[in-house]
Formats: structure tokens, sequence, C-alpha cells
């Protein structure tokens, strides 16, 4: 998935970068609805989730390493690395560990 700015949201929806806050704030399967990939220019921004934002920067940093390798159209994994990427056989470690 892609991330993406609270205020370029807002400029689609002809609303505030502070209403996309607090819709995204408000997301009741932030895993499903992936509202950990809208971030502040300045930073993460926060996030609602259990864990805040240690969870936030724990999930991009787990999609940053296995979107390389899988194919989420599929649900399994892609048969060939994207160019230009390696893996690494880190996985990311969550909040808290």
């Amino acid at each position: 998935g892609q991330t993406a700015f609270y205020g370029t949201l807002a400029q689609r929806l002809h609303s505030s970068p502070r209403a996309v806050g607090r819709g995204v704030g408000s997301n009741p399967l932030p895993l499903l609805l992936p509202c950990h990939r809208v971030v502040a220019v300045t930073g993460l921004g926060g996030y609602s989730a259990p864990g805040g934002v240690a969870s936030k920067e724990w999930l991009l940093a787990w999609e940053r390493h296995w979107a390389p390798t899988c194919s989420w159209e599929r649900g399994r994994p892609a048969r060939k690395m994207a160019r230009g990427t390696r893996q690494t056989g880190e996985t990311p470690a969550p909040p808290g560990v």
C-alpha cells in the first residue's frame, strides 16, 4: 500500500487535515482499513489503535519489509521480488519487544 499525507487527503475531500485525522482516528477496524498509512508531513502523526504510534511505526516497517515479496491481490507470495529490492531476512519486531 501507499502512504498519504493528511493534507493531501484533505484537499481531495475539500476538508481539513484535522478533520481527516479525526476520521481516521475513529476507524473501528484499523488493520482492515489501513489508516496507519495516513501520515503527517512532519512525521508519522497519531494512531488510535492499541499501541498508538509505536504500532503505526511497526505496521509501516512490516509492510516495507514484506511488500516486495507478497502479492496482496492474490493473497499468496509473489514468484519474484520487485527489481531493485532485497530481502534481509529480518522481520521487524512488534512494539514493546
